[in-house]
């Protein structure tokens, strides 16, 4: 059995997106591209339905690459015990809660479920 890998937006994003100018960026494009493309074979790729929704968004083109990629990674069920978990540790003050508002921050909720 192979282990899981949750793949959130910013690994679309940089799967996805035009090379960057900045070489920071595109360092970061490029590990992620070349990690892709033997990932499916060394983990189970699962993502949540949050991610699609993240990746649906913005640009017409880039959302329909970011789906694309998403089309062999395993859909993860959003349970009510991790969004639990979830707004116990925005409340606590252990993550912001604008971010979690805003994108990204649901993505840690499926791998502590």
């Amino acid at each position: 059995m192979k282990p899981k890998a949750y793949v959130e937006t910013s690994v679309l994003s940089y799967l996805t997106a035009r090379p960057h100018s900045d070489i920071v960026v595109a360092g970061h494009q490029q590990v992620t591209r070349d990690w892709w493309q033997s990932a499916a074979d060394d983990f189970e790729l699962v993502a949540s339905e949050l991610v699609v929704q993240e990746a649906s968004a913005g640009d017409r083109h880039a959302a329909q690459l970011r789906l694309q990629a998403l089309e062999t990674v395993e859909l993860l069920e959003l349970k009510e015990s991790a969004v639990d978990v979830a707004q116990k540790l925005i409340k606590s003050g252990a993550i912001p809660e604008l971010p979690w508002k805003t994108r990204c921050t649901w993505q840690f909720v499926p791998s502590m479920v």
